[in-house]
C-alpha cells in the first residue's frame, strides 16, 4: 500500500512540473503501473481484513465501491 501511494505521489509530481502538454503523455504511461498496482492492492487487503469465508464477498464490495463510488 506504501508503495502505491508513492508511486502515485510521483505521477502527480511530475504532473505539477510540466510545462509542455505533451509531456503528459509519458506521465500517463505510469497510470498503467499505479492503476494495476492500486487494484491488486486493493483486493490483497480486502482478502487479509475479511472474516473468514466471506473473502470474495469483501474483495466484491469493495470492488464495486471502487468502480461506483470512486
Amino acid at each position: 500500500m506504501t508503495l502505491v501511494l508513492l508511486a502515485f505521489g510521483v505521477r502527480m509530481i511530475l504532473y505539477s512540473f510540466l510545462v509542455n502538454p505533451w509531456y503528459a503523455l509519458p506521465i500517463e504511461l505510469l497510470n498503467g503501473l499505479t492503476f494495476g498496482l492500486a487494484y491488486s492492492t486493493m483486493a490483497s487487503y480486502a482478502s487479509i481484513v475479511a472474516p473468514p469465508g466471506t473473502e470474495a464477498t469483501v474483495q466484491g464490495l469493495v470492488g464495486a465501491t471502487f468502480e461506483g463510488v470512486g
